[in-house]
């Protein structure tokens, strides 16, 4: 288990310096070596709402946050909700508050895990956001990519409900026992994205929810989190969150750090200075 470990005293020293010290070091290294501890312990934990998984090859990690913000849990930083592998899910699901309406987790697809943690955690729900091919070397090949899916969708309860995205025709098919609602441009999805533009280079949707229309202004940048944003408000809106209400708290989602985030910097000509907004 701990045969990647460095044995020599300069190559341990680097390898926590990659992580910000040992004492990061041995807190990730718990983690990603304890999900067998981990795994037991979080059937101990109390469950007062559902546990939901949120699933895909891209998107994951900023659906998960607007799930957590809309549903009233708070959005921790980029490295705790980017962690989707190993120890780390079950950590995420121990670490969140006891009176938690809802259990969002960001979980893995490309190393085989998505079953594990199928079968040891036991999802209520689920939202699967897009298949693609960037894990496929991991996986084998695509078809396998789409089973991890197909194997999450068939093991949800009757009870419980499954966010897929309709403009994914590798997803559409899948069967499921739970209750199926569907986001996307198809004309025919549950939460249908009218439109996606730039408001002030923020990202603004028009969806249509249950025969109404809601505009959600955001503070993302990119049109391709129009997916985000109806997956996000269409879960909430199945747990119980109010559609109006869902829809403001998306407005005050901020940005995930790394992930498209504005920054000021500085360029120095040789006449003077002049100020830059740039963005990745």
């Amino acid at each position: 288990m701990f045969s990647s470990v460095p044995r020599d005293r300069r190559a341990l020293q680097q390898l926590a310096d990659v992580h910000g010290g040992y004492i990061r070091l041995f807190k990730w290294g718990g983690l990603f070596y304890g999900r067998g501890i981990l795994l037991a312990l979080s059937h101990l934990r109390p469950r007062r709402g559902p546990v939901i998984f949120i699933a895909g090859t891209q998107g994951k990690t900023t659906t998960l946050r607007a799930v957590r913000h809309l549903v009233g849990l708070p959005v921790g930083v980029w490295e705790d909700s980017n962690t989707n592998a190993r120890g780390e899910v079950p950590w995420n699901l121990l670490r969140m508050p006891w009176a938690a309406p809802a259990l969002p987790l960001e979980v893995p697809d490309g190393n085989g895990e998505l079953g594990l943690f199928t079968d040891r955690l036991r999802p209520d729900a689920a939202v699967i956001l897009n298949v693609g091919r960037e894990h496929i070397g991991l996986l084998g090949s695509f078809e396998a990519a789409i089973a991890e899916f197909q194997r999450l969708l068939a093991a949800l309860p009757a009870d419980g409900f499954a966010v897929v995205n309709a403009d994914d025709p590798h997803l559409v098919g899948l069967p499921s026992r739970a209750r199926r609602v569907t986001i996307g441009w198809a004309p025919a999805a549950d939460v249908r994205i009218l439109a996606a533009q730039r408001e002030d280079g923020r990202l603004r949707v028009d969806l249509r929810i249950a025969d109404s229309t809601h505009t959600v202004r955001t503070q993302l940048i990119g049109l391709h989190y129009a997916h985000v944003v109806a997956a996000a408000v269409a879960t909430a809106c199945l747990i119980g969150v109010a559609t109006d209400v869902a829809v403001a708290r998306m407005g005050t989602l901020p940005i995930t750090p790394s992930r498209l985030q504005p920054f000021p910097s500085v360029w120095r000509s040789p006449v003077r200075a002049r100020r830059m907004s740039i963005v990745w």
